[in-house]
């Protein structure tokens, strides 16, 4: 995942087939994840980001397909 200090979006890396590179994984509007708006409606930035990448789990991607993150 990723976030910026200008943007309410965050984004989603992965790594391509090589297992080297990195590329943006491009969600649907629905799949997307955004920060929430503040109490008066207006936009919220992140500040900060923190992932914690210690356990893995395997999610189903497609119907025959799955991540392993």
């Amino acid at each position: 995942m990723m976030a910026s200090a200008n943007s309410m979006e965050v984004g989603v890396l992965g790594l391509q087939d090589d297992q080297i590179s990195w590329e943006q994984w491009t969600q649907e509007d629905a799949a997307r994840a955004e920060l929430p708006l503040s109490v008066d409606k207006r936009e919220t930035l992140p500040v900060g980001f923190g992932l914690d990448t210690s356990t893995q789990h395997e999610l189903p991607w497609g119907e025959l397909e799955a991540l392993s993150l």
